[in-house]
């Protein structure tokens, strides 16, 4: 057995009596202050937090579930684990972000119907893409899920009695810009064109005048491509090849100028480059 330390050491007087040594009394004294001051700071954060859960409940009760939900998430801070506070803030959390999916679905829907009434439909379109997306993310749990669903039928309603204008306005932008020689951004720009996807497993047909726009842009570049490699000299390089074989493929098999541009492809497949 080890020889005692000082601290535990004790002090045996001449009549028997032993007490213990300064140096142990002081040990005992520190501890005894820190088991407080660590009862007091539990307390403190606590009963902090309690009393911010408290707030939080009354804000709750009086419709205000943002200044509640600051109040939980202060709790929290004071007391992680505190599971009302955990409660509150899931709760409040789920009420705000329904709340929020209404309000921008409806600031979306808005901007929408103003765009359509000043004829700018293309921006109609994302508008209404952006309400719909809002009001879908209302939880079926929600109280606000009935009048979102609402709106959802309004907004399919809206968009479908605009699809041809759109269209229309996608074909006016583009064929303003072939017109002023800008055929690369003019392609690029009716790629975009909203109605090219799959409805019902059904591919969109798209209209037949933005095909033939897209079929005299192809055969424009594709042949503008096709003079440069031949005025070139030399061989020319792969990618010059392959950037005319590109355009004239672009050219929709009932375009008058099909037939001349699958002549250009294979002329243009068999030529050596580099």
């Amino acid at each position: 057995i080890p020889a005692p330390t000082e601290a535990m050491r004790l002090v045996c007087r001449p009549n028997g009596v032993c007490l213990m040594s300064n140096n142990k009394k002081v040990i005992i004294f520190a501890v005894i202050l820190l088991a407080i001051a660590g009862a007091v700071l539990y307390f403190y954060f606590n009963g902090s937090a309690f009393q911010l859960i408290k707030e939080a409940e009354t804000l709750y009760a009086q419709g205000d579930i943002r200044g509640a939900h600051e109040k939980a998430q202060e709790a929290m801070e004071k007391d992680s684990f505190n599971r009302r506070a955990i409660s509150l803030k899931s709760e409040l959390f789920f009420l705000i972000s329904n709340e929020d999916s209404m309000n921008q679905g409806k600031e979306a829907l808005q901007k929408a119907d103003a765009a359509v009434r000043s004829g700018d439909y293309i921006n109609a379109h994302s508008l209404y893409h952006d309400a719909f997306k809002h009001f879908f993310d209302v939880s079926s749990m929600s109280e606000h899920y009935e009048e979102a669903t609402k709106y959802i039928e309004e907004v399919v309603s809206k968009y479908n009695n605009i699809k041809k204008d759109i269209g229309d306005q996608y074909y006016t932008n583009a064929m303003r810009m072939y017109r002023n020689g800008e055929y690369s951004k003019a392609f690029e720009y009716l790629q975009q064109y909203p109605f090219q996807g799959r409805d019902n497993g059904m591919p969109d047909p798209l209209p037949t005048e933005i095909v033939r726009l897209k079929s005299d842009i192809g055969y424009t570049l594709g042949l503008q491509r096709y003079n440069e490699i031949k005025t070139g000299g030399g061989t020319p390089a792969k990618t010059y090849v392959n950037d005319a074989i590109y355009w004239f493929i672009q050219i929709d098999r009932l375009a008058s100028k099909y037939p001349e541009a699958q002549q250009f492809i294979q002329e243009l497949q068999h030529m050596p480059s580099r």
